[in-house]
């Protein structure tokens, strides 16, 4: 028995015995005659309090993220009022191993501090499965956080180098005919340069992410946050959790097409895992448009890379996609349609693209590099929903398929027509 409990919150624990010379001491140190209360609401991980009664600890373990077949970098948090962290970081071992071992400072790369713990893992073996623990320690006792699984891994993931530049972001000209009232008022962006991916994040890319995060039926998983968060509905005409298995699947025929029923959270959470992030809407709108290459040219399309008679040469929307043997519609192959001057494919139809920001209006305003609200200033407002762009293969509306257009919903929407695409800092 190692008397520890599992949760998102800290707890009271077993003392490891390299740092306390006597476990039973340390026990009877731990619960000095605590109240039937405590006793319970600590194994619910709700209070956590030490020997010393004043003392509260919240010791928390987020997701792992820039994965790679060899490295992982993950961070923590550790809360303590009443005493002083002597002493924090995680603890790795090779599953099945029972215990969870401290690793050497030659081990790992850690940054941060001792309340901000950051870590990267090194010398990983890709075929193996690791549980990661976050511990801090004081003078006389050790805490810990939860534990977590993963698996190293990599996906192969093509971008595209976007060069800075700026742009009248929303209703421009061209646009303005078939504008809806949220693309105005029409602003100034300047953006830096970034990466983005050439297609949107298909089926077989996102498989690899469900199993290395170790993540199973339901498909949940931890968030950047410290919160569990539904990634992925199953796709019964795509990717799927088969239970007989105990695996995720994947139609055949259907690798290559674009991940949708994917949230928000599972968007931004694979961005992560892959080492970048979903791409800001300014961002995601400037490349569409082709960017500098298409700002400069003395062609500017409505659609991305072609006008509205080009609809089914550039875009898979509900009148060209194809019918499938079952008799139904869906996503089609990535980079089946004429690519924009970026040579980005699919950025009009084929799959919603989830984008980083939460949905405001517009403000008549010149701005550098938006970010959109943070999650502080949009819980205050009460604003709910993400954005998405570029329309998809249900749409009936070509119009839906323009370069301004703007959609939003919940950020744990549930929806068959909608994935993302994968971008990065230079």
């Amino acid at each position: 028995m190692d008397g520890v409990l599992q949760g998102d919150f800290s707890y009271i624990c077993r003392p490891w015995h390299p740092f306390v010379p006597s476990v039973k001491k340390q026990l009877d140190m731990k619960f000095p005659k605590k109240s039937l209360f405590f006793t319970l609401a600590a194994c619910m991980g709700l209070v956590i309090t030490s020997c010393k009664e004043d003392i509260t600890v919240s010791v928390k373990t987020y997701s792992v993220y820039q994965v790679t077949n060899s490295t992982a970098s993950v961070n923590g948090s550790v809360s303590m009022v009443g005493d002083d962290i002597e002493e924090s970081g995680f603890l790795l071992s090779t599953s099945p191993t029972l215990t969870l071992t401290y690793l050497n400072s030659n081990r790992y790369e850690s940054t941060g501090s001792l309340s901000d713990v950051k870590v990267t893992f090194t010398g990983l073996a890709a075929d193996s499965s690791y549980r990661y623990r976050l511990y801090a320690k004081t003078d006389d006792s050790i805490y810990y956080g939860a534990t977590y699984y993963f698996m190293p891994g990599s996906v192969v993931l093509t971008t595209e180098l976007v060069d800075g530049g700026s742009y009248q972001m929303g209703g421009s000209s061209e646009q303005a005919t078939y504008a809806k009232d949220n693309e105005f008022p029409l602003h100034t962006v300047a953006l830096k340069g970034f990466r983005i991916g050439t297609t949107e994040v298909t089926n077989a890319q996102f498989m690899k992410f469900l199993m290395s995060r170790k993540i199973t039926f339901g498909g949940t998983g931890l968030t950047a946050s410290g919160v569990t968060k539904t990634f992925l509905f199953s796709n019964l005409h795509g990717l799927h959790y088969d239970l007989d298995s105990a695996a995720w699947n994947i139609e055949p025929g259907f690798e290559n097409h674009p991940v949708v029923r994917v949230t928000w959270y599972g968007a931004s959470e694979f961005c992560r895992w892959a080492g970048g992030r979903l791409p800001t809407e300014a961002e995601w709108e400037w490349a569409a448009r082709g960017g500098m290459v298409g700002r400069l040219s003395s062609s500017i399309f409505v659609l991305s890379g072609g006008n509205l008679a080009d609809s089914t040469t550039v875009a898979w929307y509900k009148f060209n996609t194809k019918t499938l043997p079952e008799g139904h519609r869906d996503t089609q192959p990535v980079a089946t349609k004429t690519k924009n001057s970026l040579n980005l494919y699919d950025m009009s139809g084929n799959a919603w693209e989830w984008v980083a920001d939460w949905y405001n209006l517009y403000l008549p305003l010149s701005q550098s590099n938006p970010k959109g609200m943070s999650d502080a200033d949009a819980l205050e407002s009460g604003v709910t929903d993400k954005v998405r762009r570029g329309g998809g293969w249900a749409d009936e509306d070509v119009n839906a398929l323009r370069v301004s257009r703007r959609d939003h919903n919940l950020p744990e929407l549930n929806l068959g027509s909608c994935g993302f695409r994968f971008a990065k800092d230079l």
